[in-house]
């Protein structure tokens, strides 16, 4: 059975270096435990588990957290 690919519209967190200080409130606060707070980029966000659910957008005191849609195709 061949799978078909569908658009499906999702909402991720995204940083900006220039304003976060790394403080980690971020990190302590996700229910789903997404967060790795460090000087890797990659390993900032892990987009597998995040709900989308806006706590760290929420509570960074320097928002410096964004919650943007994007759209992504997944096998149905």
């Amino acid at each position: 059975r061949i799978r078909e690919m569908e658009k499906v519209v999702v909402i991720k967190p995204i940083r900006d270096t220039d304003a976060c200080t790394l403080c980690g409130i971020c990190e302590t606060f996700c229910p789903s435990i997404c967060i790795t707070v460090g000087d890797d980029e990659d390993r900032w966000f892990n987009y597998r588990c995040c709900k989308g659910c806006n706590m760290c957008a929420t509570i960074c005191p320097e928002e410096a957290i964004e919650m943007i849609m994007v759209t992504e195709e997944v096998a149905s």
